[in-house]
């Protein structure tokens, strides 16, 4: 019995690789406008073969997964509220799409039905191996490798284009798969389908959408599951305890709202949609006031007429951010010319050169010690492959 099963397991796991290599090979390729039709149509295939292996199991909506469906949806209230709010600063984008009635249903069925069944598929799964979790980790790499692929576009081959839709696309998958399997596993269905339906509709629904950008689309994705997945396992963990009268998803969430405000906080300083943006220094010529390494804070609404001499600015170098302090300021009628030394000579005139209104970034305020090596490590490997190229 056993050993069918596990030819079941393998059989429908190995089809759904197989198919997501074809689609990101050829399909996607070479007939990408039934791309989505053809996707539609394997996973509702795949779904219905499924159904014939393993059954439907139905359960009942218990106390524990009626909290987790509640906690999903203000998740999700609160990740488009947040999003939303970040656009006020990105900027928006005008929807692509129609928002006529005729055009929103035939944009919305095919990735409506692709996400339903996919969901159904891995209930269908997860339940019918439950006593392994090897076997649960097994199909939920499937189906994300099978999300990838159907996500994929374009991206170029360069390293930096495929960290971008590496960092943008597959890292939110892993953690959005990862997750609706968590909740699959412990909760059923409902709580997924709570999840990927109004992800995979708002953008048909809604006349401008917001212009985050490839950084904070990445932030902003994989905070979504984990701030599921971190408050789901709380409540499971307190429901498996026998502690379910003390569940309060208002309670244990209104508890988290500081941390909320301050992750939103640090998202946008170091974004630079704020008046204040914390930045890498990568080079600095007021060793040891600030080093290599270090993050400052910087203020960019300033006038460039009112620096002072002796005030430290930031400004952008070919590659990084420089940090210095201004040597001369010279005002000619109301032209103002700042200067900063870029030699300095024992005994004689120091070498200074004019630094302009666009290259100032901002003026520095304060320094966090050595927080900002990794982000200049990478920026530096970045760097280097384009140079190669």
């Amino acid at each position: 019995m056993e050993e069918k099963k596990g030819v079941k397991n393998y059989g429908i796991i190995l089809s759904i690789l197989i198919y997501a290599l074809v689609y990101f090979l050829v399909i996607v390729k070479q007939i990408p406008n039934y791309a989505a039709i053809i996707n539609g149509l394997f996973i509702c295939v795949v779904t219905f073969v499924g159904y014939l292996l393993y059954g439907f199991q139905k359960y009942s909506l218990n106390e524990i997964r009626k909290k987790i469906n509640k906690e999903v949806i203000i998740s999700l209230v609160v990740y488009f509220t947040i999003i939303n709010i970040l656009g006020i600063f990105t900027g928006f984008l005008k929807n692509s799409y129609s928002l006529e009635i005729i055009s929103i249903l035939k944009h919305t069925i095919i990735p409506l039905v692709s996400v339903v069944a996919l969901e159904f598929f891995r209930y269908m799964y997860v339940t019918s191996n439950k006593d392994s979790i090897p076997k649960v980790m097994l199909g939920t790499i499937a189906i994300m490798l099978l999300d990838v692929a159907i996500s994929y576009y374009n991206f170029g081959s360069s390293l930096v284009a495929i960290f971008v839709f590496l960092s943008v696309t597959v890292l939110p998958i892993i953690f959005k798969n990862a997750v609706l399997s968590y909740l699959t596993y412990h909760v059923g269905y409902h709580a997924g389908l709570l999840y990927v339906i109004p992800l995979a509709i708002y953008k048909y629904f809604v006349p401008v959408l917001p212009d985050l950008g490839n950084y904070l689309t990445c932030i902003v994705n994989i905070t979504l599951p984990s701030m599921i997945f971190i408050y789901a396992s709380r409540m499971i963990n307190d429901f498996l305890n026998e502690k379910e009268n003390k569940l309060n998803i208002f309670r244990i969430m209104l508890l988290d709202i500081p941390l909320v405000f301050i992750f939103t906080v640090f998202v946008g300083l170091i974004s630079g949609y704020f008046s204040y943006h914390l930045i890498g220094v990568n080079t600095s010529a007021i060793s040891p006031r600030v080093e290599r390494g270090d993050a400052a804070m910087i203020f960019k609404d300033y006038k460039y007429e009112d620096i002072k001499k002796g005030d430290v600015i930031a400004y952008k170098g070919d590659h990084d951010y420089i940090i210095d302090v201004i040597a001369d300021k010279k005002r000619d009628g109301e032209k103002v010319t700042l200067y900063i030394k870029t030699e300095i000579n024992e005994g004689e005139e120091d070498t200074l050169r004019e630094i302009t209104e666009d290259e100032i970034v901002g003026i520095y305020k304060f320094r966090i010690r050595k927080i900002a090596y990794p982000t200049i490590w990478f920026r530096e490997f970045i760097r280097g492959d384009a140079n190669e190229g």
